[in-house]
C-alpha cells in the first residue's frame, strides 16, 4: 500500500470520524438525553418490567458514540499540539487506545502532506527574502549544541559567487519554551537550523533575571530571545571547519591568507574535485592534526583495519572514526579475548604452545587495546546502574537519553525529561542534565550499583563530540531504546558504515548482553553472537515484535523499560529488541514501511529500538551528514561518528576465531634440545649480568637483586621490549610498539639515553671495548647486550633441560627457575604489545608447564609439600589452571584428605566465578576427577 493511498485513507477516515459522525448524530438522533430526566425508581421499574422503548436504546447508544467521539477528538487535539511543539504527545490514561488511533491518523496525514510537491520559491507570495547579516552564519569547530562563537575568527569572503543563505525579515522576539534549542528556533524562524549563530550573536551576554546567556547549549524556558534586525545585506557563506579534521580545500583554490602556509598535498588529494567547496571564513591550518597509527600499521599494511578514519574518494563531511575509535566494540573484543584465552590456558596440556599471530591480527588487537575501553566502559556501567535507582525515585518516567564520557572520565547524562536536583555525588548542570565529576571514584557508587541490573542495554557508542568545556573530545553514547528510531541520513557508504558499527557494538558490547539483535543486510556484524537476521526491514520488525513479546503492551509513555529495570519490576530483565537495517540497494522495496516504522517507535522506551541507514520522513532522531560535519538532531550535537567497514569486521572476526583455536600440543617424539643433553649432567646457568624480570612486576635487576631506577617509564618498557624482540629490535619497530601516536625523534632519543644510563648506573659491562647495554649503531638496529637475560629465558632453559632428567635431578633443575615466578606475566603494566603479540600467553604457558612438570615429579616421589609449592607457583600465573588443580587434588587424595580435595575444588570454582564474563562452567575433566577421587577415598576409608 503506497504512502499516498494510506494518507488519503487516513484523511478520509479523519473526516468521517470527526465531522460525519457528529453531524449524523445531530441530524438523525438529536439530543441524546430526554427533556425531563426520570427518577431512579422509574428507571429501575422500567428495566425490571422490560418496558424500554426503542428510542431510549437509540439515545443510550448515541451517548456511547458521543463519548468515544469526544475521546478521539481530544486525542487528535493533543497530537496536533504536540507536533506543532515538536515534542512527544503526552499519554493520558483515560483516553486509552484512542490516542494510538489519533497518532496513526495524524502521522499518515502529515506524511501525505510532506510527500506533496512544493511550489517553487518564485511563485510563493512570501515577503522578500534577505541575506543573513555578514559574520553571523559562522560554524566553528565545536558547533551545534556545544558551539562557542569566536567573532575574532571571522573574515570576509572574497568569493565572487558566494552561497547565499536567506531568511525572512523579522524584528520580533521569541519566548523560549521547554525543549527549545537554538538550532530548533533558527529552523522555525529562518527555515535553516544551521543559522543558529545568528541568534547566539544577537543574544550573547544578555541577562535574564539572575542568569546570563553565556552558553549557547543552555537556554531556559521563559527567556525572550531577540531576532536580529534586518540591517545588513552582505552575503555570507558557511565556515567549513569540521571537528578533529582539517577543512577541505579545493585543489588550486587561492589561500584565504596571504601569509598562510599552503596546505600539504596529502590533504588536497583526499578532497573530491566534483564537490563545490565554499571559501572558508577562517584561516586554514598549516598542518593536519591526525592520530598516527602504530608502525604495525596501516601505512605498512595495506588492507589492514581502519584506525581513525574511513577514507573514500566519494566522501564528504566529517570522516567517520574507524575501528580504532569503537569503544563498545573494543571493550567487548578485549574482554572476550581475555575470557577465551584464560579458558584455553586453564585447559592447556603440559608443554602446549600457540602459533605465532599474523601481522594483521596484531594490528587489529593493538588498535582495540589502544582505546583502554574496558576500564572506561566499566566506569560507565557502574555509574548508570547507580544513577538509575536514584532517577526513577526522584523523577518517575525519566530515563537516560544520552551519555557523554569525557577524556578525564567525567560522565554527563542527558535525561528524557527534567528532573529535580541530582543526588550526591551527581551534580545538576541543567534541568535535564546530571554530571558525575571525574574525581568521583567507583567505590562511592558500588553499593548503589549492585541493586540494579544494567538499565540501558540498548546504549551504543555513536562517536565523539567536542567537549562542553571547549577543550578535548567527549565520547557520545545514546540509548537507542529511549530514541525509538534513529535515522542515519548520510551518503553511502558512510551511512552503512555507521550503522554497521552500531550493530557490531551491540553484538559485542558488555552492556547489551540481554538485548536481542535483529539485523537486515548486516550478517557480518553479528561477530558470532546468536542473533536474528531478516531479508527486509518489514520482516525485521516482525521478528522484533515477536522477541519482545508483551513488553510493548506492559509499558507506556509513563512506564518505560528503563523504569522497570531500575525497579527490578517483576523480576524480569525486560530484554529489548534492537533492529539495525542497512537497506542498501533494496531501499526502494522497503520504503513503504516508513509509516509503520514511525507508528511502532512513536513512543520510545517500550522495548523496541530501530536504526536505519537512510532518511525517514517524520523521524525525530537523525544523524545527518552535512557539508562539513555530522550533526545529531534535534540536539544539534556535532558528532564524528564511528564507522567500520566489512573488512574491519572481518579482521575482528578472525581475531576472535584465532582465540578459539586449540593450542599446539608437542609431538610424542618431540624432545626439543633434549637429545643433546646428558641426563647425568647438572644444569649450568648461562652467564648474565642483568635480568629483566617479566614473571610478575616488571623490573630490571642485577645479581644482587638491586633494581634499576628509570627516570621515564618508557625507558623501562623499551628495555623489556628489546629483551623480547632480539631478532628484530629496530628503532622503528620499538617506536611503533611503545607509542600509539607519532613521537618526535628527540623524545625517542631521550628514552634510549635514559635506558642506557639507568642500566649503566646499576652495573658496568666490563667489556674491554666499552660496549654499552644498549649498543650504539648507525643503522636501524637497536641491539640489547647479550649479558642481559630474562627470568622467562632462564625458566625455559631449565624446563628444556629437565625434560631429559630423572625426577630427582629434574627437581633440582626446575625449582630455582620456578622460584623466579612472583605473579602473572607483566603484572601491573599496561603495555599493549605483549597481549597483541601473544607474548603474555606464551609466558603463562611456560610457567604452568614448568609447574606441572615439577609437581608431577614431586607427586611421583610422594612429596606432597613439593606438589603444593610447585602448583602454587603456577597458580600465581593463572588461577584455576586445570592440570595444577588436578595435581593438588591428587596430592590430597594420596593422604585420604577428603576435605582437602573439596577445598581445592571450591578454590577452582571461585576462580571461575571471579573471572569477568565467564560462564562459570567447570571442566568436565575436573568434574570426573573430583567424583573419582572422592569415591576412591571413601572406599579406602
Amino acid at each position: 500500500m503506497s504512502r499516498i493511498f494510506r494518507g488519503l485513507t487516513a484523511l478520509g477516515t479523519f473526516v468521517v470520524l470527526l465531522v460525519a459522525v457528529p453531524y449524523a448524530l445531530l441530524r438523525f438522533v438529536g439530543r441524546p438525553w430526554p427533556s425531563e430526566m426520570p427518577t431512579l425508581h422509574t428507571i429501575w421499574h422500567s428495566i425490571a418490567r422490560g418496558d424500554i422503548s426503542d428510542s431510549t436504546v437509540i439515545k443510550a447508544l448515541a451517548i456511547a458514540v458521543w463519548i468515544s467521539w469526544a475521546r478521539l477528538a481530544v486525542s487528535v487535539l493533543i497530537e496536533l499540539v504536540a507536533r506543532l511543539a515538536r515534542r512527544p504527545a503526552p499519554r493520558v490514561v483515560a483516553l486509552g487506545s484512542s490516542q494510538q488511533w489519533a497518532g496513526a491518523l495524524v502521522a499518515a496525514i502529515v506524511l501525505l502532506i510532506g510527500s506533496m510537491p512544493r511550489a517553487s520559491a518564485s511563485t510563493t507570495a512570501s515577503p522578500a527574502a534577505r541575506p543573513i547579516p555578514a559574520g553571523l552564519l559562522v560554524t566553528d569547530s565545536t558547533g551545534g549544541w556545544f558551539a562557542q562563537h569566536e567573532s575574532s575568527n571571522q573574515e570576509s569572503s572574497n568569493d565572487s559567487s558566494p552561497t547565499l543563505v536567506t531568511v525572512l525579515p523579522s524584528s520580533h522576539s521569541v519566548v523560549v519554551v521547554r525543549g527549545d534549542t537554538l538550532s530548533g528556533i533558527a529552523e522555525s524562524e529562518f527555515g535553516d537550523e544551521r543559522t543558529w549563530p545568528t541568534l547566539w550573536e544577537a543574544n550573547q551576554g544578555r541577562s535574564f533575571g539572575t542568569r546570563t546567556f553565556t552558553d549557547p547549549n543552555l537556554i531556559l524556558p521563559g527567556w525572550e530571545l531577540l531576532i536580529p534586525d534586518d540591517t545588513a545585506t552582505a552575503p555570507v557563506v558557511e565556515s567549513p571547519i569540521a571537528p578533529a579534521i582539517a577543512p577541505p580545500v579545493v585543489q588550486g583554490a587561492p589561500p584565504t591568507d596571504a601569509g598562510a602556509t599552503p596546505v600539504p598535498s596529502t590533504v588536497l588529494s583526499t578532497v573530491p574535485t566534483n564537490v563545490p567547496t565554499p571559501v572558508p571564513t577562517t584561516t586554514v591550518p598549516t598542518t593536519v592534526p591526525a592520530k598516527a597509527m602504530p608502525d604495525l600499521s596501516i601505512a605498512e599494511y595495506d588492507g589492514g583495519p581502519s584506525s581513525s578514519a574511513i577514507h573514500d574518494e566519494s566522501s564528504h563531511g566529517a570522516l567517520a572514526g574507524g575501528l580504532g575509535s569503537a569503544m563498545l566494540l573494543a571493550a567487548g573484543v578485549v574482554g572476550g579475548l581475555a575470557v577465551r584465552r584464560r579458558r584455553q590456558l586453564r585447559g592447556a596440556p603440559v608443554l602446549a604452545r600457540i602459533p605465532e599471530p599474523t601481522r594483521e591480527l596484531v594490528i587489529t588487537e593493538t588498535l582495540l587495546r589502544g582505546l583502554d575501553a574496558d576500564s572506561r566502559i566499566a566506569r560507565l556501567d557502574i555509574a548508570l546502574r547507580a544513577l538509575a535507582g536514584e532517577l526513577v525515585e526522584l523523577a518517575p518516567g525519566a530515563a537516560v537519553l544520552a551519555v557523554l564520557l569525557g577524556d578525564d572520565d567525567a560522565i554527563e547524562v542527558l535525561l528524557t525529561m527534567p528532573a529535580p536536583h541530582a543526588p550526591a555525588p551527581w551534580e545538576s548542570i541543567a534541568d535535564d542534565r546530571w554530571l558525575l565529576p571525574a574525581h568521583v571514584d567507583l567505590v562511592s557508587l558500588s553499593e548503589r550499583s549492585r541493586r540494579v541490573s544494567q538499565p540501558c542495554p540498548a546504549l551504543v557508542h555513536l562517536g565523539c563530540t567536542p567537549a562542553r568545556s571547549g577543550t578535548g573530545q567527549a565520547q557520545l553514547f545514546v540509548d537507542l531504546e529511549a530514541m525509538g528510531l534513529l535515522a542515519v541520513d548520510a551518503a553511502q557508504p558512510h551511512a552503512a558504515n555507521v550503522v554497521r558499527a552500531i550493530a557490531a557494538g551491540v553484538a559485542l558490547s558488555p552492556l547489551s548482553e540481554i538485548a536481542h539483535l535483529v539485523t537486515c543486510g548486516l550478517t557480518e556484524a553479528h561477530l558470532g553472537r546468536a542473533s536474528f537476521t531478516a531479508p527486509t526491514l518489514d520482516a525485521a520488525l516482525d521478528l522484533a515484535a515477536g522477541v519482545i513479546g508483551t513488553t510493548a503492551t506492559t509499558t507506556s509513555a509513563a512506564l518505560s523499560t528503563f523504569t522497570l529495570r531500575a525497579r527490578n519490576q517483576g523480576g524480569e530483565a525486560w530484554e529489548p529488541a534492537i533492529v539495525v537495517a542497512a537497506e542498501g540497494l533494496e531501499r526502494h522495496a522497503i520504503g513503504e514501511v516508513d509509516d509503520d516504522l514511525l507508528r511502532l517507535t512513536s513512543v520510545a522506551g517500550r522495548g523496541l529500538a530501530v536504526v536505519v541507514d537512510r532518511a525517514v520522513v517524520g523521524a525525530r532522531w537523525r544523524l545527518e551528514q552535512l557539508a562539513h560535519h555530522w550533526v545529531l538532531q534535534p540536539l544539534g550535537l556535532v558528532v564524528t561518528p564511528v564507522g567500520v567497514t566489512t573488512s574491519d569486521l572481518a579482521f575482528v572476526q578472525a581475531l576472535l576465531d584465532e582465540s578459539d583455536r586449540p593450542m599446539l600440543c608437542p609431538e610424542p617424539d618431540d624432545s626439543g634440545a633434549n637429545g643433546a643433553i646428558n641426563p647425568s649432567d647438572a644444569f649450568v646457568e648461562p652467564a648474565w649480568s642483568l635480568m629483566v624480570r617479566l614473571l610478575g612486576p616488571v623490573e630490571v635487576c642485577d645479581r644482587a637483586q638491586r633494581a634499576a631506577e628509570f627516570e621515564r617509564s618508557k625507558a623501562l618498557e623499551l628495555v623489556v621490549w628489546l629483551s623480547q624482540h632480539r631478532e628484530r629490535s629496530t628503532r622503528t619497530a620499538a617506536r611503533t610498539a611503545l607509542w600509539e601516536l607519532n613521537v618526535r625523534d628527540a623524545t625517542f632519543a631521550n628514552v634510549v639515553s635514559d635506558s642506557r644510563r639507568s642500566l649503566g648506573r646499576l652495573v658496568a659491562t666490563g667489556d674491554s671495548e666499552g660496549t654499552e647495554w644498549i649498543l650504539r649503531t648507525l643503522t636501524e638496529q637497536l641491539p640489547l647486550h647479550a649479558l642481559v637475560i630474562t627470568d622467562a629465558e632462564l625458566l625455559a632453559q631449565r624446563l628444556d633441560f629437565a625434560r631429559a632428567q630423572q625426577p630427582v635431578d629434574a627437581i633440582e633443575t626446575l625449582r630455582p627457575g620456578l622460584s623466579l615466578v612472583r605473579d602473572g606475566a607483566f603484572f601491573g603494566t599496561s603495555y599493549l604489545w605483549p597481549d597483541a603479540e601473544g607474548i603474555t600467553t606464551r609466558l603463562t604457558l611456560l610457567v604452568t608447564s614448568a609447574a606441572s612438570v615439577l609437581a608431577s615429579h614431586y607427586l611421583s616421589l610422594g612429596d606432597t609439600d613439593g606438589v603444593f609449592w610447585a602448583t602454587g607457583q603456577g597458580l600465581r600465573a593463572l588461577a584455576g589452571h586445570e592440570e595444577l588443580i588436578a595435581l593438588r587434588m591428587r596430592a590430597h587424595a594420596v593422604h585420604g584428605d577428603l576435605a582437602g580435595v573439596r577445598q581445592e575444588w571450591e578454590s577452582y570454582e571461585r576462580a571461575l566465578i571471579a573471572d569477568p564474563w565467564s560462564s562459570g562452567d567447570p571442566s568436565p575433566k575436573l568434574v570426573n576427577l573430583r567424583r573419582e577421587l572422592l569415591s576412591l577415598t571413601l572406599l579406602h576409608a
